[in-house]
């Protein structure tokens, strides 16, 4: 019998955007983490605000837990004035013991490749979400 993966003793922050996803997780029992906090969805778009939030709910984070996972893609926060500030460093500068999730952004979360390419048929996709 495989092992069942647990995210107890963790803590999770995300995007908003996913939040109906890890709500309907949680409720069904496959999502067992100590807390899970948002911040408001489209922050990749005012980057600043991103960091003031993200920031912030890590604080929240710690209260909960002290490993936290950061709900994420790679691409979700740049640093305007310094573009080799990527959302790594960012959490890095926290000093918490975090993680992010491997995935280029929230469209990765919700259906890898794979699952993308058996959707599309092979057409060519622009793949939108709410955030």
């Amino acid at each position: 019998m495989p092992k069942k993966t647990t995210f107890q003793g963790r803590s999770l922050i995300s995007c908003g955007t996913l939040r109906p996803e890890l709500s309907y997780l949680k409720e069904t029992g496959s999502l067992n983490a100590n807390k899970i906090l948002y911040t408001t969805p489209g922050l990749h778009e005012i980057p600043w605000e991103f960091e003031k939030q993200l920031k912030k709910q890590i604080d929240n984070a710690k209260r909960y837990s002290q490993e936290i996972i950061v709900v994420y893609g790679e691409r979700c926060f740049i640093d305007t004035k310094d573009p080799s500030r990527d959302i790594d460093k960012l959490i890095q500068e926290t000093g918490v013991n975090a993680r992010r999730i491997k995935a280029k952004n929230c469209i990765d979360m919700l259906a890898d490749l794979g699952e993308r390419e058996k959707i599309s048929g092979g057409r060519k996709v622009y793949w939108l979400s709410p955030g």
